[in-house]
């Protein structure tokens, strides 16, 4: 089943994805203000490409207000903080980033 917040949640991860293809291209770097809520959206949008995370997912594809995301348990988070986490399993799950 497809429902719309799965298909913008997609289109957002979507057109953040490329525009860090376009940012690398010029040799810049590039992540979203907020890595969760684009988190949230692949995982409503592309729920057969799992992200590296357990990004908490409101039943409209939204992030849950005031949750962070959590990578493999306490002590584990990869990146300086759970959003870069958050953006970095974006990349993984997009193949982008090698796994």
């Amino acid at each position: 089943m497809v429902t719309v917040a799965g298909m913008v949640g997609a289109a957002c991860a979507e057109w953040h994805l490329h525009a860090w293809d376009l940012a690398a291209s010029l040799g810049k770097d590039y992540q979203p203000a907020s890595p969760e809520l684009v988190a949230a959206g692949w995982q409503a949008g592309m729920p057969h490409l799992p992200l590296d995370c357990g990004a908490p997912v409101a039943p409209c594809g939204a992030a849950v207000a005031g949750a962070g995301v959590a990578f493999g348990g306490p002590g584990t988070a990869r990146g300086p903080s759970p959003a870069a986490g958050a953006w970095e399993a974006l990349l993984r799950a997009s193949g982008r980033l090698p796994h």
